[in-house]
């Protein structure tokens, strides 16, 4: 249907998921950031988190956590002020996302010298 924009954002998500199971992330990406604005523009919010949540997932899939946190925390902030639970798996996605930095980060005890 000519003007179905809903119905557009929705084909945009759906390519997004079929590139990134092509194998072609960059152009993934750019299907679901067209995704989102079509949805934000058309004040779709639940739509846009979920949008932004697969967003997040395809990043951290290719090993890109500062683009899947800040996906997701985007996502987490829609879902909350729509009092919506899928906010609850969003933010367990960041929970392990900041549990995994910190243990990168913790200094390995073989690594410390001994007196």
């Amino acid at each position: 249907m000519v003007g179905d924009r809903d119905g557009e954002a929705g084909a945009w998500e759906t390519l997004g998921d079929a590139q990134h199971h092509l194998g072609n992330e960059a152009e993934a990406f750019a299907c679901y950031r067209r995704s989102i604005g079509m949805y934000r523009e058309l004040g779709e919010q639940y739509l846009e988190a979920e949008t932004l949540t697969h967003l997040g997932d395809r990043h951290h899939d290719t090993g890109d956590r500062q683009a899947a946190g800040d996906a997701w925390q985007q996502a987490l902030a829609v879902l909350t002020a729509l009092n919506h639970p899928n906010a609850d798996a969003v933010r367990t996605k960041l929970d392990q996302l900041d549990a995994g930095r910190a243990a990168e980060q913790a200094p390995k005890s073989a690594d410390t010298p001994l007196s």
